[in-house]
């Protein structure tokens, strides 16, 4: 059984590996585009509300933005929390798929720590996953 300095030089190898490092792009890219997708409509829908005064243009503009228009005669601070709502609506498919990109990420680090720890007979320090590729002749 391995100490815990052990597991985290195994950690250590495993996290600066190329897929893991491929696993942390998609991670930030999941969360940025999400955050990204929830905000987006918010502040379009402000910029809609400063822009119309009438109640039918402006729902009509909503309507373009979130497919659905809200109901007339609503105040600016009800049509923002009817935006807010109906934002989060459409936004739960990107959260699920930024927590499963989260997730798959920690999997593969996993991974990849017990590939290097299986496959350390303890003889030699151990090394970087790409260090082992043979670069041929230069």
């Amino acid at each position: 059984m391995p100490t815990l300095t052990t597991i985290l030089e195994y950690l250590k190898v495993a996290a600066s590996s190329p897929l893991a490092f491929a696993a942390y792009v998609c991670v930030v890219v999941a969360w940025v585009a999400r955050i990204w997708i929830v905000t987006g409509p918010r502040q379009r829908a402000e910029r809609i509300l400063a822009q119309f005064n009438e109640d039918r243009a402006r729902s009509i503009a909503l309507k373009d933005l979130l497919g659905a228009s809200p109901p007339l005669g609503l105040k600016k601070s009800e049509i923002m929390d009817w935006v807010r709502a109906k934002s989060s609506e459409n936004t739960r498919g990107y959260l699920l798929v930024a927590y499963l990109a989260t997730l798959l990420s920690v999997v593969i680090v996993a991974g990849l720590t017990s590939y290097v720890w299986y496959n350390d007979d303890g003889s030699r320090p151990v090394k970087l996953l790409r260090e082992n590729v043979s670069r041929g002749n230069p």
